[in-house]
């Protein structure tokens, strides 16, 4: 992505995806509760501690970490069924790694915000 247009374009995408795909969650998890609690206790324990090194990393302009950190939660949310903060972690991470920091201005606080949305949704899960 190497314009603020295929950014754009990469948002509007994301955008379209469910905060919490609800097929992806049931087939992971099924009606095995122990499980879902389990993995789910895990995720809600551990990414907010990737997140608010994401934060910090963002608001240094620390590139190189934004990015290595834009992988792990981008992982993690696709393993749980958070494909849209998923999606916009992945541009994250591609215009991390291109040094491409007016790109990252809105996909970031885009994602902060999804973020939120989507860890609030998991804890009523």
């Amino acid at each position: 992505m190497d314009s603020d247009l295929g950014v754009t374009e990469g948002i509007a995408a994301a955008m379209k995806l469910p905060l919490l795909d609800e097929e992806r969650f049931s087939r992971i998890f099924g009606d095995n509760d122990t499980l879902k609690n389990r993995v789910l206790g895990v995720f809600l324990e551990s990414a907010p501690k990737y997140f608010d090194k994401f934060i910090k990393s963002y608001d240094s302009g620390n590139l190189a970490d934004l990015a290595s950190l834009a992988h792990t939660l981008k992982g993690s949310l696709s393993n749980i069924g958070g494909q849209r903060s998923a999606e916009l972690a992945r541009i994250i991470e591609i215009n991390a790694k291109a040094g491409d920091k007016a790109a990252l201005e809105n996909v970031c606080d885009i994602f902060i915000s999804e973020f939120e949305a989507f860890r609030s949704a998991l804890e009523k899960a």
